[in-house]
């Protein structure tokens, strides 16, 4: 079903959106207080029901155009970062540094963690940082702020997925919701 014949199908269905971590997302889906989940992670989540998202998100480094690594087409492994490190809280959970840098992550230095990476650019902007995260991300905040975006080589991916818990009830707008989840993306579980 398309997006605009899912709106005059359902003119009265209203979605409310929140933004959050993972954490919080699965904190509020245990509440009650949210029926589905936007998360992105590199596996599926188990213990919710899932649907994937057939876009998955490249990690990389969004920097000020004056950082020596923006002249490259991609961040290495290996390459010294210039200058202190930005992450995101779900980074930091998953030991994702260990597993991209390996020994290397010990020398990493972290100033600080977001869970919403609109508000790090102002700290980019301010040359205390490069940021860690999705290039969709950076590219909907960071390009019209004269900021540059460098993928990881090699790519590292994540994948999105809308959760909702197993033992959810779903109102009739809830239950119309997963029927065009699952029309739209039943061949990408």
């Amino acid at each position: 079903m398309s997006r605009k014949s899912w709106r005059r199908s359902y003119p009265h269905i209203q979605f409310y959106l929140v933004s959050g971590n993972e954490d919080r997302i699965y904190d509020s889906l245990q509440k009650g207080l949210l029926d589905f989940g936007l998360i992105c992670r590199a596996d599926a989540p188990r213990t919710y029901v899932f649907r994937r998202i057939p876009h998955d998100d490249a990690w990389g480094l969004m920097m000020r155009a004056d950082n020596p690594l923006a002249v490259k087409e991609a961040v290495q492994s290996a390459d010294p970062l210039q200058g202190p490190l930005i992450v995101s809280e779900q980074v930091m959970k998953h030991h994702e540094l260990d597993h991209y840098f390996g020994s290397a992550a010990e020398k990493i230095e972290v100033v600080g963690t977001y869970n919403l990476l609109y508000n790090t650019i102002f700290f980019i902007e301010a040359g205390m940082g490069s940021a860690l995260c999705f290039k969709g991300m950076a590219d909907a905040v960071g390009s019209s702020r004269g900021l540059v975006f460098r993928p990881l080589d090699p790519v590292i991916y994540s994948a999105n997925y809308v959760v909702w818990r197993r033992d959810q009830v779903f109102s009739r707008a809830g239950r119309l919701v997963v029927a065009a989840l699952d029309e739209v993306f039943s061949n990408h579980a």
